[in-house]
């Protein structure tokens, strides 16, 4: 399930920016006539004021996840609070290669950081040109790497949930929340979710979707009438397949449903 909320040329445009932002930072070290930094230099560039020197440190550190792996995460950890968005993505996405379960506490640590504590106005080159989606698309991108953790990743749930609720000023992140619940088979989000299906809680036909796919994984029967009186009969094809298939694994899980 993809990341929704932003259009995709803005998400095709984000990540490219992303990459030239990377690119640009690179050219320090030409500068430093270093071709493979060691840790030591990436941690002494982390410890600049400089955010392209940041960058080049999250993104340079990784020559050395074979030899010095528990050295690296330590510092994409403390680089997943840092103030600046983008540094936090690239950062948040090195922690996915790496799949180390001691990235899950920093992980939710860092999603709970209100919007105050990060910057999405990189003074680079593209200063100013899609800043209010940055911070958005990094929120919704750990909540993605947390639902690979599965059930370890559960003390995640009571943040996640603020998402589908939507108590933030930007919904991006709903529909990854809505999937790590249904992933995670979370029952008490069916109240969450209901609502969504319903109507009762206005938002897009991809966060309807989301719901539908969800509640069908968690499997409980109290969702059965809404799939069945509101999703089964949408004016849109995709939520009334999805509601199709919900409907059968509701079933197929409560063998008192099972005609």
């Amino acid at each position: 399930m993809g990341f929704v909320g932003l259009s995709k040329l803005s998400r095709s445009v984000l990540q490219v920016w992303i990459c030239i932002t990377l690119l640009f930072a690179g050219a320090y070290a030409q500068q430093s006539a270093v071709q493979v930094p060691s840790l030591a230099q990436c941690e002494e560039w982390f410890k600049s004021d400089s955010i392209d020197y940041h960058l080049l440190a999250v993104d340079q550190a990784m020559n050395h996840q074979g030899d010095q792996r528990q050295e690296v995460l330590s510092l994409l950890h403390h680089a997943l609070r840092d103030k600046q968005s983008v540094v936090r993505i690239v950062a948040e996405r090195n922690i996915q290669r790496l799949h180390d379960k001691s990235s899950i506490v920093p992980l939710i640590e860092a999603l709970g950081d209100d919007d105050a504590s990060i910057d999405d106005n990189y003074g680079g080159i593209f200063a100013g040109s899609i800043p209010p989606y940055i911070r958005m698309f990094w929120r919704a991108e750990v909540i993605s790497v947390l639902r690979e953790y599965g059930t370890e990743a559960a003390a995640a749930l009571p943040l996640v949930r603020r998402y589908i609720k939507g108590d933030f000023a930007y919904s991006g992140p709903r529909c990854e929340a809505i999937s790590f619940v249904g992933v995670l088979r979370d029952r008490t989000s069916i109240s969450l979710l209901i609502p969504l299906v319903t109507g009762e809680t206005k938002t897009m036909n991809d966060y309807i979707e989301c719901a539908v796919e969800a509640l069908g994984q968690i499997g409980d029967p109290k969702a059965v009438p809404a799939l069945e009186k509101y999703a089964l009969n949408s004016d849109v094809p995709k939520i009334r397949e999805a509601a199709v298939i919900a409907l059968a694994n509701i079933r197929s899980t409560n063998s008192d449903l099972q005609k």
